[in-house]
């Protein structure tokens, strides 16, 4: 019997996508779910998946504006092989979802901080942040725009950093909260992001910064006068490389435009990396994520595909899930967010979210 599991485990289990792995094979019998949790097996599907050269494209992860709804879809995958429209994600009710990273998610329940990973539906209480001020008005300000989630390449360590006074930073692996100083002179960090490159970038009045969490070390990657800061860059996309981009609707000589602004590092310049005509009745800022070369940027009933390399634009009927649900126009303004389910590992390719949290 031992062997005829090895074999199943070694030779069976490991190639199948995560969503049959988690939803179908864990619900056959007690010994399955016990050997696709233990970490063991985590590991070694992980490990896996990393050397494989046909990796399934990542999922497409839809957060509603006060993070209480979650939507996924698969625009990457190829002809109709996986149904490309918004499906609502069953996960924990009563979770408020504030950032995500590499498949896992930060949120509330109630007043606990959690960390969850939709596939498997493990979830983390984590302990609470030595926040100064901690009125639940506050802590959905911090959470929402001074806080960021990151991990590792290897996809087996994350941490949180909410930057307040201090910047405060939780380790998945000691399981505690610590505290920085910021660098002299820059304050008020906000819109953070957070990479699987072991880095959270953050917008202030000085410029960009970059937290390395392993090292535990500031770096400043954008100084100027010309400060970041702006409605923009609540939505700003940072690319493995590292780039920093943001969506811009504005009006060229009369005719109403999308377009990606590039913030150059080196010229301390916006650089306009491409523009196309943009009729639709909402002109906020869209958010946008990336994956692979290609911008995805979410509308009221479609969504756009920008190419980074070829500069072109295609144009997606995803059913989007608050026109599915009959929500209005001014709904969609102050509700949608998007993120990538899933983010690039290690070599840039894309790791499976299966690690203990």
């Amino acid at each position: 019997m031992d062997i005829l599991v090895h074999i199943i485990e070694q030779e069976v289990l490991k190639r199948l996508p995560p969503v049959a792995l988690h939803c179908r094979i864990r619900a056959v019998c007690r010994q399955w779910r016990d050997l696709v949790d233990s970490p063991g097996f985590a590991k070694f599907y992980s490990a896996y998946y990393s050397k494989s050269k046909h990796l399934p494209p990542p999922r497409v992860l839809g957060i509603t504006r006060n993070g209480e709804d979650i939507y996924s879809c698969n625009p990457f995958v190829a002809r109709s092989e996986a149904p490309k429209d918004w499906v609502h994600q069953d996960v924990y009710s009563h979770i408020r979802v504030f950032r995500t990273c590499g498949g896992l998610l930060l949120g509330t329940m109630g007043d606990d901080y959690v960390v969850l990973n939709p596939l498997t539906r493990a979830l983390k209480v984590l302990p609470p942040p030595p926040l100064k001020e901690v009125s639940r008005a506050v802590v959905y300000i911090l959470l929402r725009l001074h806080s960021a989630l990151v991990l590792e390449p290897s996809m087996q360590r994350y941490w949180i950093c909410i930057a307040e006074e201090r910047l405060h930073v939780y380790d998945s692996r000691s399981g505690v909260w610590d505290q920085v100083d910021y660098l002299p002179g820059w304050s008020h960090l906000i819109y953070g992001v957070g990479m699987a490159n072991s880095k959270a970038y953050f917008n202030s009045n000085q410029g960009i910064l970059s937290f390395n969490m392993e090292e535990m070390r500031w770096s400043i990657e954008w100084s100027s006068s010309n400060r970041p800061m702006g409605a923009g860059w609540a939505n700003w996309v940072v690319t493995t490389a590292p780039q920093f981009f943001i969506v811009v609707i504005g009006a060229v000589c009369g005719v109403v435009k999308m377009m990606l602004i590039r913030l150059d590092c080196a010229s301390k310049r916006f650089v306009k990396e491409a523009s196309f005509p943009y009729n639709e009745e909402c002109h906020l800022i869209p958010p946008a994520c990336f994956y692979e070369g290609t911008f995805m940027i979410p509308d009221k009933s479609k969504v756009f595909f920008l190419d980074y390399e070829s500069i072109q634009v295609f144009i997606s009927s995803l059913a989007h899930p608050f026109m599915i649900n009959k929500f209005s126009i001014e709904q969609y303004k102050t509700l949608f967010k998007l993120t990538a389910l899933k983010e690039c590992g290690r070599n840039g390719r894309v790791d499976h979210d299966i690690l203990s949290l």
